[in-house]
């Protein structure tokens, strides 16, 4: 699908005057305008290595500028084999923020768990597999429910010393990546306590934010200048 280019640029300043989204997400959006206009069409494929490249950022900060964009419904995206992204330029996403719109979209999918190897032996009694199974099954279980809703997770973020008002959209970024890898962390292993988990996040996604705001000065008002048979 084509698309038109002046109109998507005047809907993204529209968006952000409501709704600041922050430079570095700012700059994402437009390296992804940029090759929609290239191309031609609002849907392409580019890796976050080449836009972490290309913008000189980290793609820890490219992955989280992505979840925004989606978040508001901005791009539409979907990683293919974990190399490149399917993106695609919304046209018609709300440029006035509603509070209501903040509450984040989570993908509860169901999870599964890697089977530990059986290390019983063919030689090994017949009883002994059952016995292993129970014990993986109620380890699994144990995973799955010890797992909070997205309201508890906040709620305990919130708790904390160290947090304050800005991280809300990291913290439901945070909490929808460990949901989304089987409830592990950026180092794939199982998130045995949770709330010990997002104590110690908390400190980098504080970084996170600040750096952003770090780079993210005011924008300035432009006054449009009305054109009238050559003149001012």
């Amino acid at each position: 699908m084509k698309f038109n280019y002046t109109e998507l640029v005047n809907r993204i300043w529209e968006f952000n005057e409501n709704r600041s989204l922050g430079l570095s997400t700012l700059a994402v959006y437009f390296y992804l305008l940029k090759i929609g206009f290239e191309r031609g069409y609002n849907k392409f494929s580019v890796s976050d290595s080449k836009m972490s490249r290309e913008l000189k950022m980290t793609r820890k900060t490219v992955k989280v500028c992505k979840e925004k964009l989606r978040h508001f419904e901005i791009i539409s995206y979907q990683s293919r084999n974990g190399v490149s992204s399917d993106f695609q330029l919304n046209t018609d996403y709300p440029t006035i923020f509603n509070d209501a719109l903040n509450e984040m979209k989570i993908d509860l999918k169901p999870l599964t768990f890697k089977k530990t190897k059986d290390l019983s032996t063919e030689s090994a009694p017949n009883k002994v597999q059952p016995e292993l199974k129970a014990k993986q099954s109620t380890v699994q279980n144990e995973r799955i429910n010890d797992i909070p809703t997205l309201e508890d997770f906040l709620k305990h973020a919130k708790s904390l010393d160290s947090y304050n008002d800005h991280l809300i959209f990291e913290v439901k970024i945070k909490y929808e990546n460990w949901v989304n890898n089987g409830w592990k962390n950026n180092f794939d292993r199982p998130i045995t306590n949770w709330k010990s988990a997002l104590k110690n996040a908390i400190p980098y996604l504080k970084k996170d934010v600040q750096d952003d705001q770090k780079l993210n000065p005011k924008i300035p008002n432009i006054t449009r200048v009305n054109i009238d048979n050559g003149k001012t």
